[in-house]
Formats: structure tokens, sequence, C-alpha cells
């Protein structure tokens, strides 16, 4: 792994672990314990919480898999205001309840300016492989100036 390759706080459901242990193996790098963890270890909510905004605070970018429309994801939440509020930037992959206003929020945050959504033109799901492409792109062209950088 290049020492040059901006590290990538994976936020989502637990659901979603081995796809970002996947994106992991492709080479992105990511730095979220969380995906690691056994069910057992992750039942300690303060040692979780812990490792969760230790790791994030510490990424380069956070990337938020929505996975699916119902995705509830008040943590990635939390986490994506972690970074936001060391000026780095949250990528949001697909939209889900939590990304798009509704009755019960506007998601005024979705609106801040180191906030991205990777979306379809034409609304059709965006797969984790491209979601992670594009938002590294963006975060290349935007946010890192180190030009040894991997292709993905």
């Amino acid at each position: 792994m290049l020492q040059s390759n901006p590290s990538i706080y994976s936020a989502g459901k637990v659901y979603n672990a081995e796809r970002f242990r996947k994106m992991r193996a492709l080479g992105y790098n990511v730095r979220a314990r969380w995906i690691d963890m056994s069910d057992e270890a992750a039942l300690n909510k303060t040692l979780l919480w812990e490792l969760c905004h230790r790791d994030a605070s510490d990424a380069d970018m956070v990337i938020i898999y929505c996975h699916k429309w119902t995705d509830y994801l008040l943590g990635s939440i939390v986490e994506a205001g972690h970074v936001m509020g060391r000026d780095k930037p949250v990528y949001s992959i697909n939209d889900c309840i939590h990304t798009v206003a509704n009755k019960v929020s506007d998601c005024a945050y979705t609106a801040h300016p180191l906030w991205t959504k990777i979306l379809n033109n034409d609304s059709s799901h965006v797969e984790i492989t491209d979601g992670y492409r594009r938002a590294m792109s963006h975060y290349v062209a935007n946010f890192w100036d180190n030009k040894k950088l991997p292709t993905f």
C-alpha cells in the first residue's frame, strides 16, 4: 500500500462490513476497525464508539454507503460530523432516509460544502466499487495535493 493513499473511514450498516473489507482488499486505504470486530466485541458500545470516533476523525475522508433506502444511518451521520468538524470531506453513496429531506428532518447537513452525494443521473443504485472510485476521484481533484496516488 502506498503511503500517499488517502485514508477512508467507511460508514454504514453492520451488514455492509464485508463490502467495506472488499474495498480494502481492492487497495482502498479503509481505516475502520469496526468492520473487523466480532459481534461480541461490538456489543461493548462504549468501546465501539471510541474506536469509530477515533478512526473517523483520523481519516482523510468518510464514505457513507447507503445500500438500501430504508437504512437508518444515524451513527454514520455522527461520524460524518466528526470529520466535517475537522474540515475533511464526506461522501454519501446513494440516498437513504437520512440523506433526503423528509417529514422528520430537512437533512440540512447534506448541504454542507464538504458533503458530496454520489448518485447516478438516472436514480439507479450506485454499486459500492463505482461509488468509491467516484469519491476518490473527487477527493483527488479537490482535496489532495500529493501526485503519487494509486489509480482505481
